[in-house]
């Protein structure tokens, strides 16, 4: 009972630190594309189920009910995954308690509970939060039908897997990862019956399956960056351990350092645990070898077991010293609470929430507005709210070798001779790494107004002296003609 009730007030603990920053960041471009993939007509977002290179149809599909109930500002959309990453915390404590006392299972539902990577996720308006309680929910399926069998059981693991993996693809790497259980002494007389379940969970997905294939094949590049193993591994652990946003790494790696080696030196559950976070992670790694797919939200399926490998480790160093594993086990709160707060305080997201309101305010009908890169103006309208009508232009991809004259020629022919513009520079290194966009209008126009921003730059910039329009030069009428 005991037990039960200090649950139930780390679920209402959790709540609370979750929504106490879930407006400090401004929403970045993959929220607001959710707000707008979700925002799209039904048929439309039931499309997403078998349009290639889709990824998390369900959840849009999910997310457009909430959000026509709730809304789509900003509070709205993240608390949706806020919901589902709360209700992760049962299901945590549920699933530990199958291989640690109820005391130490605790234990992992109090460090998911204080995690600062599960409450960052659980406060981005994106999948992850759904992802993780849907995961662990099919983990505990996948653990009853093992212990019990039963149709009903693998049935409602494959239903739930299945929902996996139409919110995520990399859904696939959480199943290889936890065909390890076939190997536990408890679990190995149903591993027949959990291989054929297996074998099915490809019809489902025939329609992405479909795409998915070719795509990884072809030779175009991916878009995300190359990381050797060991790199994957820094940054998982890293992250699992401080969150988004640490003031101390690298000395708050330290305790979960201790921690993960007193979990290995468990053995048996240690090397479990262990096993349930390398396969997916090697996996995964197997794929970038041939396409890079990798980022560490990709893997969030994985930290409950990385938490519980923590809570082992704890256990094994308190058999070792009686004190030394409390104070192990404050130390790692007391690191995720210092990352908490940092989390809080700092903005991290690009920050178009206040690019926009400086915007509002000095913008006039008809400006002229650049971006670079282009797909940021999603982010920009959505703040915007069609309070302001401006004329969008987008800015040049230069990376393929564009030279200054040809940008020339391209800012002349969208924006004429035109005399205000705004320019607007968010992760403009993907689009013009050499700058070239900002060099010409440092050149062409004089700066009036800047915002310097997290990750976001917003600029006013009028031409210089009196502008003749070359109609009028035609005509041999001289008089200034003033242009917006």
């Amino acid at each position: 009972m005991r037990d039960k009730v200090l649950a139930v007030l780390l679920i209402l603990v959790a709540f609370a630190l979750r929504i106490a920053g879930i407006l400090s960041q401004s929403l970045w471009r993959d929220e607001v594309d959710a707000v707008l993939f979700a925002s799209a007509p039904l048929k439309e977002v039931l499309g997403y189920f078998a349009r290639p290179g889709w990824n998390g149809p369900l959840y849009y599909l999910l997310l457009k009910g909430w959000l026509n109930l709730a809304g789509k500002g900003e509070f709205a959309l993240r608390y949706f995954s806020l919901l589902f990453g709360v209700l992760s915390l049962p299901l945590i404590f549920q699933a530990a308690k199958k291989f640690l006392p109820d005391p130490w299972a605790l234990a992992v539902m109090l460090l998911s509970c204080f995690s600062p990577y599960l409450v960052w996720y659980s406060q981005e308006g994106k999948m992850y939060g759904l992802w993780l309680f849907l995961s662990m929910l099919a983990f505990n399926f996948h653990l009853n039908a093992l212990e019990k069998g039963g149709l009903k059981r693998w049935l409602l693991y494959l239903t739930t897997v299945t929902a996996c993996l139409y919110v995520h693809l990399h859904s696939w790497f959480m199943i290889l990862g936890q065909l390890v259980l076939y190997f536990w002494p408890c679990y190995r007389r149903k591993w027949k019956e959990g291989i054929g379940v297996h074998l099915f969970l490809a019809l489902p997905f025939l329609p992405v399956i479909r795409w998915l294939l070719p795509a990884f094949l072809a030779p175009n590049p991916s878009g995300f960056p190359y990381y050797p193993l060991w790199d994957m591994i820094g940054i998982l652990f890293t992250g699992w351990s401080c969150g988004i946003l640490s003031t101390l790494w690298p000395w708050s790696l330290i305790p979960a350092g201790f921690a993960v080696l007193g979990g290995i030196l468990e053995r048996r559950r240690g090397l479990l645990f262990l096993s349930l976070i390398l396969i997916p992670t090697l996996g995964l790694f197997a794929v970038c070898l041939k396409k890079p797919v990798f980022t560490d939200r990709y893997l969030i399926f994985l930290v409950p077991f990385f938490y519980a490998l923590l809570t082992l480790g704890v256990r094994f160093w308190q058999t070792k010293s009686r004190f030394f594993g409390p104070i192990l086990l404050a130390g790692l709160i007391l690191i995720d609470i210092e990352a908490l707060w940092s989390q809080s305080h700092f903005p991290i997201k690009s920050d178009f929430r206040a690019a926009v309101a400086l915007f509002k305010e000095y913008a006039q009908e008809g400006d002229i507005v650049v971006f670079q890169i282009p797909y940021v103006r999603r982010v920009f309208d959505y703040y915007l709210a069609g309070e302001r009508v401006y004329i969008p232009v987008e800015g040049p991809y230069t990376n393929w070798g564009m030279t200054p004259e040809q940008v020339d020629a391209y800012f002349k022919r969208h924006i004429g001779y035109r005399r205000r513009v705004w320019l607007v520079l968010s992760e403009a290194e993907m689009w013009d790494s050499r700058g070239l966009t900002e060099e010409w209008f440092e050149g062409k126009f004089r700066p009036m107004l800047r915002g310097r921003f997290v990750r976001v730059t917003i600029t006013l910039y009028s031409r210089p002296g009196p502008l003749i329009s070359p109609e009028v030069l035609r005509y041999k009428c001289f008089l200034p003609l003033v242009l917006r």
